[in-house]
């Protein structure tokens, strides 16, 4: 083991220490209060990409891995009593403000700064291949169900060729760079994807290039390349329309697990089912039906300079109501392709057991789109081909946390993403469209109304001589308002200011604010006859609760700090 590696190892052991030592244990030791998430550790933004010893490359067994995951899901959620209980511990990776900060993961985009439609539409870095001149063929896939290249262009960038199945044009290409420029923006690596168009007599093949047939590897002939392109339909002018992927920057490492640690990566340290990004992907990939999100389609990869591993999402073909080399149905985000529930209930009742999908009607909505669910999409209940342990422990704030990345996109972001897919057919691209809008909502108002959708709280003293805690107007941002899923006028709020041991100092409860009056004030509050003085309190909290119909009554937690000659807001908990 080098010094840099044992270095790293150390570090990795004094950090889970730290988190252990500070994870709630109750209401604290000898009558003490517990202390508020704000003065927990902060997670550190890019410190897992600290130089680290070049891990060796995995290799998962992929069938048996994921029926392992599947039997120990359903089994787990029918037995675990605790789970039912208590839930699933919170994410470890979460800043005071109840959000994720930059690492190798996941890179905060689209909710941390504007993004422009043109920004969106480019998504990740790279150059699209250069068709104007003939692209050199490094690598082929002639059997199977899914053909495709390997490629190289002139300027020595290699690409995947994938193509669409014969009957459906733009099926897989155009939901590939739909989804894959949402994901991006909202914050995951993933590869550059486009949609290309080329001729056959673009392609060449490198010298030396093989293919592998039944007897073993052989050279690779021009008659090879025919084959593929006869087995996928040629656009109307002869051309050949396909998606070109990028391979990404880096040497890949194998895919990585949505549990556990991996064990030759010392700045991997917080177990990946505890990980915000990974618990809350849950939510885009039901917004997008990727129900193909399984490890198999992710990727580590060795970003040699300074040393670290970059964590990829690939591969997003099976999205939308595209499955790659076929179209979506409707048991599909239903249910898991090993469902134990259901299946023990059909055999239990010789296959009288049915669900709501079994009677609906899953013909292609069009060519182009294949079929997913609109009026029948339940974002609650929506399930992944196969579990995985990130999933199962998602919490309502995380939830939360992927559905404000799912409400970053407004109607200008979409079109740009739908316009990158090149539809051959207007009315596709504006169907989609209106699906993805349409589940967008969905998403929002069933993870908007699991919490109190608190954001951008500030904090100041208005003029007068009482307090400075009665003084405090508090402002917020109600994502349920802005987003236009309630109106003002069916929405309240109650609130209580309380001390660090937890006695109420002032409470009140107002209601009917337009968005851009969304402000506490305390001095309009009913005063706690048991108010104590503030002045020298570490910390005050107010509890925010939002009260509307459809919507479950829960409380955001604000912790306020003194500062100086007022307060600042230093925790926001969901």
């Amino acid at each position: 083991m080098s010094r840099a590696t044992r270095v790293m190892a150390s570090r990795q052991g004094r950090v889970t220490m730290a988190i252990l030592a500070v994870l709630p244990v109750g209401g604290g030791c000898g009558g003490q209060p517990s202390l508020p998430d704000v003065f927990g550790p902060a997670p550190i933004a890019y410190a897992d990409t600290l130089p680290i010893a070049e891990p060796a490359e995995v290799a998962h067994s992929e069938l048996s891995a994921l029926m392992k995951a599947s039997v120990k899901d359903e089994v787990g959620r029918a037995l675990s009593v605790r789970r039912r209980i208590s839930g699933s511990p919170e994410a470890l990776n979460v800043t005071s403000m109840d959000d994720v900060v930059g690492s190798s993961w996941f890179e905060p985009r689209i909710t941390a700064r504007p993004m422009s439609p043109a920004s969106l539409a480019h998504g990740p870095p790279g150059a699209d291949p250069d068709t104007a001149f003939t692209l050199t063929v490094v690598g082929a896939k002639v059997g199977g169900v899914s053909p495709g290249f390997t490629v190289r262009d002139r300027k020595g960038d290699t690409y995947l060729l994938k193509f669409d199945p014969v009957g459906h044009p733009a099926l897989q290409s155009a939901a590939d760079v739909i989804s894959s420029r949402l994901f991006w923006a909202a914050g995951y690596n993933v590869p550059r994807d486009v949609v290309i168009a080329f001729d056959r007599a673009d392609l060449d093949i490198a010298p030396g290039t093989t293919i592998e047939t039944v007897d073993g590897p052989r050279p690779m002939r021009t008659d090879d390349v025919d084959e593929i392109l006869r087995q996928v339909d040629a656009l109307p002018s002869g051309r050949y329309r396909a998606l070109a992927s990028l391979f990404v920057p880096g040497t890949p490492k194998g895919p990585f697990r949505f549990e556990g640690t991996r064990h030759d990566d010392p700045n991997d340290y917080y177990p990946h089912e505890h990980r915000r990004e990974l618990r809350g992907l849950w939510v885009l990939a039901a917004w997008t039906e990727h129900v193909d999100l399984r490890f198999q389609n992710t990727l580590d990869v060795w970003i040699e300079n300074p040393g670290y591993l970059a964590h990829y999402l690939i591969d997003f073909g099976a999205t939308l109501g595209s499955r790659s080399i076929r179209i979506g149905n409707a048991r599909e985000g239903r249910e898991y392709s090993f469902d134990l529930g259901a299946s023990l209930a059909r055999m239990a009742t010789l296959g009288l057991y049915r669900v709501g999908w079994e009677g609906t009607n899953d013909d292609p909505m069009h060519p182009s789109i294949g079929w997913i669910a609109t009026k029948s999409f339940d974002p609650a209940g929506w399930k992944p081909f196969w579990p995985n342990r990130a999933y199962r422990n998602m919490t309502a704030r995380d939830g939360y946390w992927g559905a404000k990345l799912v409400g970053a996109f407004t109607r200008s972001h979409l079109e740009a993403a739908v316009a990158e897919a090149r539809y051959p057919d207007a009315a596709a691209a504006e169907e989609i469209l209106d699906i993805l809008e349409y589940r967008q909502e969905k998403v929002l108002r069933h993870w908007y109304g699991q919490v109190a959708p608190v954001e951008h709280v500030t904090v100041r003293l208005e003029p007068g001589s009482d307090a400075a805690a009665a003084r405090m107007a508090i402002g917020f941002q109600d994502l349920g308002l802005t987003g236009g899923l309630w109106s003002a006028a069916e929405t309240r709020y109650s609130w209580r200011l309380v001390d660090e041991r937890g006695r109420v100092l002032y409470a009140g409860e107002v209601g009917a604010m337009d968005e851009a009056s969304q402000t506490i004030r305390v001095s309009e509050g009913v005063r706690s006859g048991s108010t104590v003085p503030t002045s020298g309190a570490r910390y005050l909290t107010l509890k925010l609760s939002t009260v509307r119909p459809g919507a479950s009554d829960r409380s955001a937690r604000i912790t306020l700090v003194p500062d100086g000659s007022g307060f600042r807001v230093a925790g926001l908990v969901h």
